[in-house]
């Protein structure tokens, strides 16, 4: 893992071995950059430039999201290119728009009556509101493609169709994605939802009421065997470091509330990379140690 940082805030901290020395601490994790270094693990940015072209649907979402990927992840990427997908009318309008779909197959040119297909048969029978054999094969080209829509048991996002039989339509429509490209997708949503609930203030508070409802005991007891896990102790050193470096920031301009020390220690830990589902705990530890260290924290 490549850990560095770009100017988003620039603060002063004072050392404490030079009294008249300050010397700026900067962190957004900055994908373009490589200034500190920490074993071989790769963040999702090399992972995402080292797939091989035939990786992408087309050569255009790869210069795209190659030109881009220092600014935004690769679901906002992914979605911008294929923006202009989701205002067409036909599957034509969509073919010319972005030859990567030549290969789709459009069910308006299917006879139901000749199709082995039950879910063709249901679809020309109006069975789905909204479904129709005109639409059918760009809908979930904008669905599947477009908005990159998980497919997920109760399947709202594709007609309520079982997950299984929109696995199966997708695949007999030809519309797919490269199984390496929807790795890293996959890795980003997992990354994005393990971020989100750090941050939700009613996950944490439904955790809070599930503590109280257990009782101290057990919680101590549940405590006691995290504790023994090396992973866990790590976790909460870098934790309890980077709420030290925040609130050591925010004390060069003023005394900060507990809300403003919270904000700029989620903002740390995302720039360590600590929220992402492929994190390295080792490595965001060590540098998690050395900025203190260098600042005589």
């Amino acid at each position: 893992m490549k850990i560095s940082f770009n100017p988003l805030n620039t603060f002063k901290i004072k050392n404490h071995n030079q009294k008249e020395n300050y010397s700026p601490i900067r962190y957004r994790y900055n994908l373009k950059c490589d200034t500190v270094s920490f074993g071989t693990k790769k963040p999702a940015f090399q992972k995402i430039r080292e797939l091989p072209k035939d990786a992408f649907l087309s050569e255009g979402l790869r210069e795209y999201v190659l030109y881009h990927i220092g600014e935004k992840d690769i679901i906002e990427l992914h979605k911008e290119y294929y923006k202009p997908l989701l205002d067409c009318k036909t599957l034509d309008e969509a073919k010319e728009l972005y030859p990567e779909f030549q290969d789709v197959v459009d069910t308006k040119n299917i006879d139901p009556s000749k199709s082995k297909s039950y879910i063709i048969g249901q679809i020309a029978r109006g069975e789905f509101s909204g479904l129709t054999m005109e639409n059918a094969s760009l809908e979930f080209l904008k669905r599947y493609v477009g908005e990159l829509k998980k497919m997920q048991n109760d399947n709202i996002n594709y007609f309520y169709i079982s997950y299984p039989t929109t696995q199966k339509l997708i695949k007999f429509l030809n519309i797919s994605l490269d199984e390496r490209y929807k790795a890293i997708l996959r890795n980003q949503r997992l990354s994005e939802s393990h971020k989100s609930n750090w941050q939700d203030e009613e996950y944490k508070e439904k955790h809070s009421k599930r503590w109280q409802e257990g009782g101290k005991t057990q919680f101590s007891r549940a405590m006691n065997i995290r504790w023994q896990n090396e992973e866990f102790m790590k976790t909460h050193q870098i934790i309890s470091l980077a709420k030290k470096l925040a609130s050591t920031i925010l004390h060069t301009t003023h005394v900060p509330t507990k809300k403003e020390t919270g904000e700029m220690q989620k903002q740390i830990l995302a720039n360590w990379g600590f929220y992402e589902n492929d994190r390295n705990v080792d490595e965001i530890l060590k540098l998690a140690q050395k900025l203190c260290q260098h600042y005589n924290l």
